[in-house]
């Protein structure tokens, strides 16, 4: 049973690292036509918790495609998955950081939107991983 459950952690490390290395090589054709720069991406999952697989290797599998495509990844997230308050906090943080895209991890259907909201109004490109907020104000969701 263990090696039943290893195998489907790397495979969602694996399908993660694919899919925004998808996402990163989508962002860096844009930029390129514009001004050759690196990447600048900033990770806001629900939690950062070394015991919970399914952030452990969705966090990993960013960290893999961002280093394979020379983008600048940071990873912040508040302590508890229900701390909405906190990740909505952190949004705004990471607006002030003027980054290219913002992999965000909604922790509240409604009470995460109004940050989302200020992404948006920035031209900071969203990108929302697992769930989503109560309006289509993302740019990619990968679910």
């Amino acid at each position: 049973m263990g090696k039943d459950k290893n195998r489907r952690i790397m495979k969602r490390m694996i399908l993660t690292g694919l899919l925004v290395g998808l996402l990163s090589v989508g962002v860096a054709s844009y930029h390129s036509a514009q001004e050759p720069k690196q990447l600048k991406m900033i990770c806001i999952p629900k939690i950062i918790d070394p015991n919970n697989e399914f952030w452990t290797a969705l966090i990993a599998g960013a960290r893999m495609a961002a280093q394979e495509h020379n983008i600048e990844l940071t990873v912040v997230a508040p302590d508890r998955e229900e701390y909405y308050e906190k990740q909505n906090e952190l949004i705004l943080q990471a607006i002030n950081q003027n980054p290219d895209v913002i992999l965000i991890s909604p922790s509240h259907y409604t009470k995460t939107l109004e940050a989302v909201k200020e992404v948006r109004k920035k031209g900071i490109k969203i990108v929302f991983i697992d769930s989503e907020v109560e309006e289509p104000v993302w740019d990619c969701i990968v679910a």
